[in-house]
């Protein structure tokens, strides 16, 4: 018998195995894509995009690839959604008139904007896709079961987050969940972690760790809460570290890229496929406005739902774990355990995590683009929402037999530049509300 005798946790996380959704039924799951199809409601394929801010000083500062919008790049074969690297070479000038090909001054950053600033076409090209706004994720567990093969010379794919441009931000969010710099390191059994709340300076948190080859399919995942970030491969934790901050709306990004620094694959190296199996989505189950405060305590009643604080046993208690259990208990304050008896083969997994702290109408919904999805939209409460504005289009028109609920609990402000034109068996609806 092992006993586990009086334990505080506050604000602090244990975990001796993994607590992910394949065995901790706290996580719901909120959505999950297994890429039968490409849900282009759910995922925009970029097009005509790099990753040059147009202001790099030579052309081999940044990434050679141009994202298209291609059956050749982004497609889905066998169930599995795949983003294919080609050698092979694209002028986003070919879309255009010879004489009304843009210049990059008259484009967004990142559009194209290699060839605008070098006026050479692309020797690459390649895949990536992101969440739409609508379906924006803030804090929980993502996961996806990725491979990519072969390997080649500066291979460069992501699975990331990056702040959403339709919430009010922070910081840039950005978690990187998983990467690979083939450049750097010119072996299949690495991959990196990185977190970044703001860009141009190295904030010290990349991380360097060892797979059984990335080209073999693994799960990568990583469990985001305001107060920690945990990455795992298959399951796993392999890092964890404190939340510096990044608490906004994101979107979930996938690509695969090539490492800026002018060495790149030959055309027998290519091309590479990065495959994706599935991509999903789980948030904690919460009943917030209860606790445990128990001095004898039957761990088999207990919902999986995470609690404001818990606190079990005292010095006449006597309370035991019943053999070949696992039993996962989360809370937001703290839990307190005392004179609890876990026998062999039985486990006890404790997590005070500040869960309970999040407001369920945090954050802003600040919209100023035409194609922003409200086909899609959640319809779940804001604080605010702010509409169009000077020199901004935004055409709210839901199809169908669908109902939009726009709802906020500080105000709604529709400014010029917003055209509400709903169609036949649907409809607009303007609310203030509540959290409740």
């Amino acid at each position: 018998m092992k006993k586990v005798l009086t334990m505080l946790l506050s604000f602090f996380a244990v975990f001796t195995i993994a607590q992910t959704p394949a065995t901790d039924d706290h996580w719901e799951l909120i959505w999950k894509d297994e890429f039968n199809t490409l849900d282009r409601n759910r995922w925009r394929v970029i097009h005509h995009e790099d990753h040059q801010s147009g202001l790099e000083e030579t052309i081999e500062a940044g990434e050679p690839q141009v994202y298209l919008d291609d059956i050749d790049n982004v497609f889905i074969d066998s169930g599995e959604l795949v983003l294919k690297l080609i050698y092979e070479e694209y002028s986003c000038c070919d879309e255009f008139l010879p004489d009304s090909c843009p210049s990059w001054s008259d484009t967004n950053q990142y559009k194209c904007s290699r060839e605008w600033r070098w006026g050479v076409p692309y020797d690459y090209t390649s895949g990536q896709v992101q969440t739409w706004e609508t379906v924006n994720v803030r804090y929980g567990y993502i996961e996806a079961k990725i491979s990519i093969s072969p390997y080649a010379t500066a291979i460069f794919p992501a699975f990331w987050t990056y702040r959403s441009d339709s919430y009010i931000h922070d910081t840039e969010s950005e978690i990187d969940i998983f990467e690979m710099l083939g450049n750097n390191y010119q072996t299949p059994n690495i991959f990196t972690s990185n977190l970044h709340t703001v860009y141009g300076v190295d904030e010290g948190f990349f991380v360097q760790g060892v797979i059984n080859d990335y080209q073999n399919p693994h799960i990568y995942g990583v469990e985001w809460s305001p107060s920690r970030i945990i990455w795992y491969i298959d399951d796993v934790p392999v890092r964890i570290t404190d939340n510096p901050n990044i608490d906004d709306y994101v979107v979930i990004i996938l690509n695969l890229a090539l490492q800026s620094g002018g060495t790149w694959p030959t055309s027998s190296e290519l091309p590479v496929e990065m495959r994706v199996d599935y991509v999903s989505y789980y948030t904690l189950k919460e009943d917030c406005d209860q606790y445990i405060d128990e001095l004898n305590y039957d761990f088999s009643t207990y919902d999986y739902k995470v609690k404001d604080y818990i606190s079990i046993g005292g010095s006449t208690s006597t309370n035991t774990v019943s053999t070949n259990d696992d039993i996962y208990m989360r809370a937001s304050q703290y839990i307190d355990i005392k004179e609890v008896t876990v026998p062999l083969g039985a486990g006890l997994y404790l997590d005070a995590n500040d869960e309970c702290e999040i407001n369920p109408c945090d954050g802003d919904m600040i919209v100023c683009a035409s194609n922003f999805e409200f086909d899609n939209y959640e319809n779940t409460v804001k604080q605010t929402i702010d509409l169009g504005g000077a020199d901004c289009q935004v055409y709210v028109d839901p199809t169908g037999s669908h109902a939009l609920i726009l709802e906020a609990t500080e105000g709604i402000a529709i400014r010029n530049g917003v055209e509400i034109t709903p169609e036949s068996g649907s409809s607009v609806h303007l609310k203030i509300g509540s959290c409740d």
